[in-house]
C-alpha cells in the first residue's frame, strides 16, 4: 500500500509563487499507483512534483527538507551542493498525476452508481 502524503507543508519552506498549487491526494489510493508518481524520498504520491537540475523528480516538501538538512543532491544524484532556488516544478508529472486522479475518481463514481 502506498502511504498518502500529508496535506500540511513544511512551515518554513513554501514553494516559490511560480510553482502550481499542490495536488490534493486522497488517502484511499489503490496499491497500483504508477511508480513515476511516487517520490523516491517519501515513497508517497507526489503532491508537488519538483525537478532538480539533473532532471530527477521528487515531491517539494521531502526534497526541500532534504536540501535544508543535507545541502546536496539526494542519492548522490550529482556532486556538489543543491539549493531550493535551483528547483523547478515538474508540470508534466503533475498533469499526469492530476489526470490519473480524475480518471480514478470518475471510475469510482461510475461503479458507485
Amino acid at each position: 500500500r502506498v502511504p498518502p502524503t500529508g496535506s500540511d507543508e513544511s512551515a518554513s519552506r513554501r514553494p516559490p509563487h511560480s510553482f502550481p498549487m499542490p495536488l490534493l491526494i486522497p488517502s484511499d489510493l489503490p496499491p497500483d499507483v504508477p511508480e513515476d508518481f511516487i517520490c523516491p524520498i517519501s515513497m508517497a504520491v507526489m503532491r508537488l512534483p519538483t525537478m532538480t537540475p539533473m532532471g530527477t523528480t521528487y515531491d517539494w516538501v521531502p526534497l526541500s527538507d532534504w536540501i535544508e538538512r543535507e545541502r546536496r543532491y539526494p542519492a548522490n544524484e550529482a556532486p556538489g551542493s543543491l539549493t531550493l532556488e535551483e528547483l523547478t516544478p515538474n508540470r508534466a508529472v503533475r498533469n499526469m498525476i492530476e489526470r490519473w486522479l480524475a480518471v480514478r475518481n470518475r471510475n469510482m463514481h461510475a461503479h458507485a452508481a
